[in-house]
């Protein structure tokens, strides 16, 4: 029997090693057995915690790992893909059956909301901090809350419109 495929992205570099991106892991390894996973990972220059081999050496052998371009916008509080690789890799996403996403990146979670729509792929919003969605957020700067003005509006469309489940 084939196993579904699973795209997991992360919001920020894995190797910055933090909390969203232990938990990535986790979840990642928890679920090899049953799904066929792809963590999708940005890679940009930053002040990173680990290197590329200490996290592959913690990720399951069944969990393949993709890199792809990507540049920090708007104060470092956003992402997107760098250039057509970054975009192309994007684009695999098409190819899975499930997108599971840690927001970090306003822009990309707009991204990959919309390219699950047209190519009809179940979406999964991860939460990872019940904060990201107040009105007023603490962790937010102040262009992230701008941003995600319109990107609430649209949530709940996309919501309406597409197989979108949000956990908390």
């Amino acid at each position: 029997m084939k196993k579904p495929k699973l795209a997991i992205f992360i919001g920020s570099d894995l190797r910055n090693f933090g909390g969203g991106e232990k938990d990535a892991i986790l979840m990642a390894n928890m679920l090899c057995n049953d799904f066929d996973i792809t963590l999708f990972t940005p890679i940009y220059k930053s002040n990173l915690r680990v290197n590329k081999e200490y996290i592959e050496n913690l990720i399951d052998k069944k969990v393949e790992i993709l890199y792809y371009p990507a540049i920090r916008i708007f104060l470092d509080t956003d992402i997107i893909p760098k250039g057509f690789k970054g975009i192309k890799n994007i684009l695999l996403i098409r190819k899975f059956d499930f997108v599971y996403a840690y927001p970090s990146s306003v822009i990309l979670d707009l991204i990959l909301i919309f390219i699950c729509k047209v190519y009809n792929v179940k979406f999964v919003f991860g939460i990872h901090s019940p904060d990201y969605f107040k009105e007023k957020s603490t962790i937010n700067s102040p262009i992230r809350n701008l941003l995600l003005r319109p990107y609430k509006k649209l949530k709940f469309y996309f919501i309406k419109q597409t197989k979108i489940i949000r956990i908390q």
